[in-house]
């Protein structure tokens, strides 16, 4: 409808924001799909829980280690494993903390996204009464078949409301 709006204001020669311009606007956030960030998140969450286990895994050993192996040679693997803890619990706290971020990222972006549709509905509903006559109008202007009059009412009625609301508020 924007679009349309648009296109038949430029045809009666109204200038301001081009259909290009509303179509690039409408399909910015094409790319962004909050399920994508929603795999990322459980991959991410597997990728913890996996670093998680490992960690896990390497104190027990340090335990069993520390039990089974006595003298500077276990001394020395042991510390070689508490050095391996401490990284692999650096990787943990990444990766747990990565995932937190995505999910906040998620939730923001499907936030966004919803306003943008809102802001959108909002503002073709502030006219929705004079909206079927605009159309006709509009469609008449680009097929070609408009007179005058009809013209010259997209200029004067629908060409502010492209102006000021769409051009203006909605962008």
């Amino acid at each position: 409808t924007f679009a349309e709006y648009a296109a038949a204001c430029r045809a009666a020669g109204r200038g301001g924001i081009t259909v290009a311009q509303i179509r690039d606007l409408a399909s910015r956030e094409d790319g962004l799909v909050p399920g994508a960030l929603e795999a990322d998140v459980a991959a991410l969450g597997a990728a913890a829980a996996a670093a998680e286990g490992a960690l896990s895994i390497e104190r027990s050993a340090i335990e069993v280690l520390g039990a089974a192996w006595r003298g500077r040679s276990g001394s020395a693997a042991s510390d070689l494993l508490e050095s391996q803890c401490a990284t692999a619990g650096g990787v943990f706290a990444a990766l747990t903390e990565a995932v937190e971020v995505l999910g906040r990222l998620r939730e923001r972006l499907v936030r966004l996204l919803e306003a943008r549709e809102e802001a959108g509905v909002r503002i073709l509903e502030r006219r929705a009464g004079a909206h079927p006559q605009w159309l006709a109008w509009s469609r008449a202007v680009l097929g070609g078949t408009a007179d005058d009059a009809t013209i010259a009412a997209v200029a004067a009625e629908v060409g502010p409301y492209v102006e000021t609301d769409i051009a203006g508020d909605w962008v």
